[in-house]
């Protein structure tokens, strides 16, 4: 079977280098924030609702990266047990190759992800080199749906291809389904072209 996060080789190598660049695929989790009134934004093909985004999430922190997916995936497994959203996002990134981030959380503004961070890195919860990079405020929407249980259902069904995804609940009648964490539209580009591959629409927005 051919995964998003291409699940095919044995092993796994963690990388810390990758501080300036994007690395992330993802986790069924919702994220609280204010009620959002109705949406400019065009509906998706077969999605059930539309939504106004009136924050925006983005920071996040890297946890780790791995030059295969095997090593992303069960960390993300593992992480995931305590910390939500935790997630997995496949990232080209040119000469430096191909690589698996796994990150945790969606934040405003970087003083309270780096805040954050440090707080579960004092607990041993995430790794010492974990940290906050630049900006990664792109991403793929696979949907946005007016139930937590119809968001479910897409995010079901998308596990079943492999495809690991995460929610964010923008307001009680509003769930978004998302790919990745990504810090430009150029790069969320490539892998919105992977999941096309696999028969998955996706669009290129800000989280």
């Amino acid at each position: 079977m051919k995964y998003l996060v291409i699940i095919t080789i044995i092993v796994c190598i963690p990388f810390n280098a990758w501080a300036d660049y994007g690395l992330s695929n993802t986790v069924k989790v919702e994220i609280q924030r204010p009620p959002a009134a109705s949406s400019t934004t065009p509906e998706l093909s077969g999605k059930q609702t539309l939504c106004e985004k009136l924050q925006y999430y983005p920071y996040t922190i890297h946890v780790s990266a791995w030059k295969v997916p095997e090593g992303a995936i069960h960390e993300w497994k593992m992480l995931n047990k305590r910390l939500k959203p935790t997630f997995v996002t496949k990232i080209n990134l040119g000469n430096h190759g191909t690589w698996f981030r796994v990150d945790y959380g969606i934040f405003t503004n970087i003083r309270d992800a780096v805040f954050t961070s440090r707080a579960l890195q004092k607990k041993n919860i995430i790794s010492k080199n974990a940290f906050v990079g630049r900006p990664v405020p792109y991403t793929l929407e696979i949907g946005s749906y007016s139930s937590a249980e119809g968001a479910l259902k897409e995010v079901q069904k998308l596990n079943t291809m492999g495809v690991i995804t995460y929610t964010i609940k923008e307001s009680d009648t509003c769930y978004r389904v998302l790919v990745g964490a990504y810090p430009d539209k150029n790069t969320a580009g490539i892998e919105q072209k992977e999941l096309l591959g696999l028969g998955i629409k996706s669009r290129v927005t800000k989280r």
